[in-house]
């Protein structure tokens, strides 16, 4: 989602300002300027149905474990 990738971003960017050079991983469909980018490869973890609107969160959990993620 472009938003999220702009709000990382500006997060990111407020975090340097302080002086915090620790490093940042990002992994989605677009990337996270100066963040290490890892293309999304799992279930979208986005639902949006009559039913049901919101984050799956256990879709993300298991790619990022993967990834060796902590």
């Amino acid at each position: 989602m472009l938003y999220s990738a702009i709000a990382a971003t500006e997060s990111l960017v407020s975090i340097r300002k302080q002086g915090i050079t620790i490093p940042a991983v990002s992994t989605g469909t677009r990337e996270v300027r100066g963040a290490t980018f890892i293309p999304w490869e799992g279930l979208d973890p986005w639902v949006d149905t009559q039913t049901r609107q919101g984050y799956l969160a256990g879709r993300v959990k298991p790619f990022l474990l993967a990834l060796g993620v902590h």
